[in-house]
């Protein structure tokens, strides 16, 4: 499969600073509609299986931008995290703002190449999946994104341990050691403050619900093999939504891909599944513009 056509740009998003976004284009005719791919807790958007999948929605006839949240801290593709200040400043609400920025973004046509009057959905992974569903919750009607898709989402905004919450409540940051870089980061009391100012806002159950009862489509896809966030966390998030989750038999919490995943490297029946079941979902959404 050659690779799809990639174009770099930078969208103002949470406290005006900038999201890393990487649009990938369908080769010929208009794009079906377009997939904010979003990744996880300490993650970028060259993660894992994220260009891959992006490749392979792209070869679909999909439009997509991967993105690096605001936030993330991250700027160059596998390295350490170079802005350990940003990191420690993220919250729900900036990537709630983040993901807010771009949907309007592509609906304004500011990213070159990426069509403005096509259906634009959501694609988080683990926290980014929780964050999507508080971001399209957020909006209303027309506003919202046309759909979601939840891979390997907490089903709880905050779990921390008592200790560790009362240190930020306290006023105090917390350590959040980086096992890819060695580096020791750092997460400030805003995390924890903002989710206690509001936690009707915070809760990705009632965001589900709302999606759902607002007939949204979402989809819900875990691994039954994820030892970083229960398999049972999808199935409170797709029936809070009115529907069942999709669970890959065998699936890690990245669903097999390694990072950075080489296209000399084959996709493991766990990633080819994910992305089965992603176009699977997605391909419904050819029809009216939102």
């Amino acid at each position: 499969m050659p690779s799809a056509p990639l174009t770099s740009h930078r969208v103002p998003g949470a406290c005006g600073l900038p999201i890393l976004a990487d649009a990938r284009t369908p080769e010929k005719g208009t794009a079906r509609a377009t997939v904010l791919l979003g990744h996880g807790f300490k993650g970028y958007k060259e993660y894992g299986f994220l260009p891959r999948l992006g490749e392979v929605l792209a070869g679909a006839g999909f439009a997509t931008v991967a993105f690096n949240f605001s936030h993330a801290g991250m700027t160059r593709p596998e390295g350490p995290f170079t802005r350990e200040d940003l990191f420690a400043l993220d919250t729900w609400n900036k990537q709630v703002a983040d993901w807010h920025a771009l949907l309007q973004a592509v609906r304004s046509g500011r990213i070159p190449g990426v069509p403005a009057d096509r259906p634009v959905a959501f694609f988080g992974h683990s926290r980014g999946g929780l964050s999507a569903l508080l971001a399209a919750a957020r909006l209303a009607g027309d506003a919202r994104p046309a759909a979601v898709v939840a891979a390997a989402a907490p089903a709880d905004a905050s779990r921390l341990s008592d200790a560790d919450a009362a240190t930020l409540r306290a006023g105090h940051a917390i350590e959040s050691p980086s096992g890819r870089t060695g580096q020791t980061l750092r997460v400030l009391p805003s995390w924890l403050l903002e989710q206690d100012a509001d936690p009707e806002g915070h809760d990705p159950v009632r965001a589900a619900t709302t999606l759902g009862a607002a007939g949204v489509p979402l989809l819900v896809i875990h691994g039954t093999e994820d030892a970083t966030v229960n398999p049972g966390d999808a199935t409170r998030l797709a029936g809070a939504a009115g529907a069942a989750p999709v669970l890959v038999e065998g699936a890690d919490h990245v669903f097999g891909a390694p990072n950075p995943m080489p296209r000399s490297v084959a996709a493991s029946d766990a990633t080819r599944r994910l992305f089965e079941e992603t176009l699977r979902f997605l391909g419904s959404l050819a029809g009216t513009p939102r």
